[in-house]
């Protein structure tokens, strides 16, 4: 087996854990370790018939992918917690749709997408959905979830979603590079469901599922109500870095990172295994965060370190967080808020105002600039500058 030969070929590079399952898609052996023992970790692979194709420093973490084996093997240090760990998939990786063509637009945009229950009066702290789209400059989308599919007394959001993608572009048939599929809940995938393949055409989704065991039924209902999830999904992997020319989306955190050290958290709140993840072009960062919490958050703020702080920020869970999460948002330290919410769930009496909106609406906030789904579907052209745009009502505190 190829775990077998790998531990046989680190067995002079410190006491790794053995290899188990981190994901679905993966397994991993861990170790404390600094740059230096990445490297020699290294050393070790490549000698043993392992070719280095990628290598990277991210702030003060360090990533390397290899090939050789039957499948992609990845080297990860990580500084906050002075861990080195071992990633080995257990599928094979789809590939996200190239470009066919130059630039066709003057600018990437990312469009915010205005789920049925985003204009809903009645819903407090319930499911909101979710769905973001970026452009590139030669037409090829990104597409960040989606929304709901036939939910009761939600709507469906697959028509409206599906006729966003096709006037993005301009009446053609949507080329998808990729889709990314934060967690396992239906109001940010459910409208896969309804999907066909004459709708798009998708180079690959990109998704992590826990391993056995954790929230089994959900990652189940949505592996199977995703078109092709078995054959194009790209498992992603904490450090991951995804180059589209005009843009490059860089993974933060996935569901790997507490699989181990803290599998409850995972358990007890399917929020927690969102990925959280960056996308940058023109010299902005953008973070996606998905419906995560702390200690998801807070440990995706540690791992990344400075490189967490973003210009926009999608605000997390539709902004119902909890107060272990200011902290994280004071690093991240927006201008934009990006809110995936009807009102209702901004507008909280001062018992509901903790995590995210304490921060964002306290006195240390950064933000200027808020951009809510309720106020429907808005495209900004990216980068984006903040204007002081206030369409919230400020809950006293």
């Amino acid at each position: 087996m190829e775990t077998e030969r790998i531990t046989e070929l680190l067995s002079s590079c410190g006491a790794f854990s053995v290899f188990r399952a981190i994901s679905k898609g993966a397994v991993a052996a861990e170790s404390s370790g600094d740059a230096e023992a990445f490297e020699k970790t290294l050393a070790a692979l490549t000698m043993g018939g392992y070719r280095l194709t990628s290598k990277r420093e991210s702030g003060e973490n360090c990533f390397a992918a290899l090939s050789g084996g039957t499948r992609r093997l990845m080297v990860s240090r990580f500084a906050a917690d002075g861990m080195l760990r071992i990633t080995l998939e257990q599928m094979p990786c789809a590939t996200p749709l190239e470009t066919r063509g130059g630039a066709r637009y003057s600018a990437v945009t990312l469009t915010q997408f205005a789920t049925h229950t985003s204009y809903s009066t009645r819903v407090r702290g319930s499911a909101s959905g979710m769905g973001y789209v970026l452009r590139l400059r030669d037409g090829r989308l990104i597409v960040i979830d989606g929304g709901f599919h036939l939910a009761p007394d939600f709507g469906d959001d697959y028509p409206s979603f599906r006729d966003l993608l096709w006037e993005l572009s301009d009446g053609k048939r949507p080329q998808i590079a990729l889709w990314v599929l934060t967690h396992a809940h239906i109001d940010h995938y459910g409208l896969l469901r309804s999907w066909k393949p004459e709708d798009a055409e998708i180079g690959a989704y990109l998704a992590t599922l826990p391993p056995d065991g954790i929230s089994d039924a959900a990652c189940a209902d949505m592996a199977e109500s995703v078109p092709f999830f078995a054959e194009k999904t790209v498992t992603a992997h904490t450090g991951d870095l995804f180059d589209f020319g005009d843009v490059q989306l860089e993974v933060f955190y996935t569901c790997e990172d507490l699989a181990w050290s803290n599998p409850e958290a995972l358990s007890r709140d399917l929020n927690n295994q969102s990925l959280i993840f960056a996308v940058r072009t023109g010299g902005e960062q953008i973070l996606f965060t998905g419906d995560a919490r702390y200690p998801a958050l807070d440990r995706a703020a540690r791992t990344a370190g400075e490189r967490i702080q973003s210009a926009v920020c999608q605000i997390p869970h539709h902004g119902r967080t909890v107060a272990g999460d200011n902290d994280a948002m004071s690093r991240i330290a927006p201008k934009v808020a990006l809110w995936p919410a009807c009102r209702t769930q901004i507008d909280y009496d001062s018992s509901h105002i903790e995590g995210v909106n304490a921060w964002i609406f306290g006195a240390d906030s950064t933000v200027t600039d808020h951009f809510v789904a309720n106020d429907g579907s808005v495209t900004l052209t990216l980068p984006y500058r903040a204007v002081g745009r206030v369409s919230v009502t400020l809950p006293s505190l």
